[in-house]
């Protein structure tokens, strides 16, 4: 049985009503993405919905797809 999880948070988010062009950039430059997630105050939230999901497009939390990889192989080295 699936359990949908809650994402009310995402109506927080400082990202909301954003450019689709900042959090899904044609070239991989996530400057102005990130400077957004800065100042979010579900950065901790978005972050770790994108890591467990896994959200493999996009900036999710202030982090790059590549890095969230990296992310989710030390939280799972460290289970």
């Amino acid at each position: 049985m699936m359990v949908m999880e809650s994402v009310e948070w995402m109506r927080d988010g400082a990202c909301r009503g954003g450019s689709v062009d900042v959090w899904f950039p044609e070239q991989p430059d996530f400057r102005e993405a990130r400077e957004v997630c800065r100042r979010c105050r579900v950065q901790v939230e978005c972050l770790d919905y994108a890591v467990r999901r896994p959200e493999v497009f996009g900036v999710w939390g202030g982090t790059s797809p590549a890095e969230r990889v990296e992310i989710r192989r030390r939280r799972i080295a460290g289970s």
